[in-house]
């Protein structure tokens, strides 16, 4: 079985637990912390969080899963997508419990929910663009990037993890870089439904001062 580990592993440990009889199915238990916990992980938020997710576009009308989907990350969509798909060509049901939620979904309900799912692609372009870098907020993990010419739009969007990382730790990165013409990697993510746009996500993944423009060309 393969798993991989969470971001905040040294926090929260996810175990197989044991199998359910009877069934195919598996239980996944939490192994509580050192120290007690007053609020919830956030383990156990991204699970209780999912199972709604779930729950909500399996019965939602075509316009609340519609807004469902522009206001869910897209890499989640395709999660969900391809747990649906692996179902419903199973022919299978399912039922998930969590210590605040709960959901049943019987094969009709999976081939609906999965059918509807596949009307949804979600596809990934990284773009190299120029701009003026206006700020990056590191703990919302957010920027703004002023495009090129006269009163040019300004970009905004997410920033990956370790962009943010070597923003927040390293002056001399950030001196280097803030309001001035940089080169960013972009990674635009868009979420389709039947070739229509619901959402547009842009992350910052990379970015390096611009490289000054040579003053003329060789014949």
């Amino acid at each position: 079985m393969n798993h991989n580990r969470h971001r905040q592993g040294t926090q929260s440990r996810l175990w197989v637990y044991g199998l359910v009889r009877g069934s195919m199915g598996f239980i996944l238990e939490e192994i509580p912390p050192g120290q007690h916990e007053i609020l919830p992980t956030q383990l156990k938020g991204a699970v209780e969080d999912t199972t709604q997710l779930i729950s909500t576009l399996s019965s939602a009308t075509d316009e609340e899963f519609e807004t469902t989907l522009a206001g869910t990350q897209p890499r989640l969509v395709a999660a969900i997508q391809k747990f649906a798909k692996v179902l419903h060509e199973a022919g299978a049901s399912t039922r998930i419990v969590g210590e605040d939620r709960r959901l049943s979904l019987s094969t009709d309900e999976v081939g609906r929910l999965s059918r509807r799912l596949g009307e949804v692609e979600v596809s990934e372009d990284v773009q190299s663009i120029d701009g003026v870098l206006l700020g990056v907020l590191p703990e919302a993990r957010k920027f703004e990037l002023k495009l090129p010419g006269e009163g040019g739009p300004i970009m905004e969007g997410a920033v990956s993890e370790d962009l943010a990382l070597k923003y927040t730790s390293d002056a001399a990165f950030k001196e280097r870089l803030l309001l001035q013409s940089v080169r960013a990697q972009v990674k635009i993510v868009r979420t389709r439904r039947n070739g229509r746009l619901v959402r547009e996500r842009c992350v910052l993944e990379a970015i390096e001062p611009s490289v000054p423009k040579s003053g003329h060309e060789e014949a």
